[in-house]
């Protein structure tokens, strides 16, 4: 069981539909210590265009990564592990601008 002081991107571990998220789609959540969180607004695309975004940031850093397409449509990425899931990371403390991606987007 996950400590509820702690959240990490994981499919099995964000249940509580009362903790706050961004509802920005398509965006990446990456996990850079536990309970912080990097939040990367990506450029307007199809599913596939921003899972491909996802796999290369998440080869660039190697940081648990997740692609969020949809209030109910994650793509969650961790050590060679990819898997689609109905739940979305929440909570926890978001940060923007201070993760570089692998590429700059206009």
């Amino acid at each position: 069981m996950v400590p509820s002081n702690k959240i990490v991107i994981h499919p099995n571990s964000v249940q509580d539909s009362d903790l706050p998220f961004f509802d920005g789609y398509a965006y990446l959540v990456t996990r850079v210590v536990p309970t912080l969180y990097h939040i990367a607004v990506l450029p307007p695309g199809s599913i596939a265009e921003s899972s491909d975004i996802a796999h290369r940031q998440f080869q660039a850093n190697k940081l648990p990564t997740c692609l969020v397409v949809a209030q109910d449509r994650s793509l969650f990425l961790d050590h060679g592990k990819a898997e689609w899931t109905n739940c979305i990371p929440r909570g926890g403390i978001p940060v923007a601008n201070r993760l570089a991606l692998y590429k700059e987007f206009p």
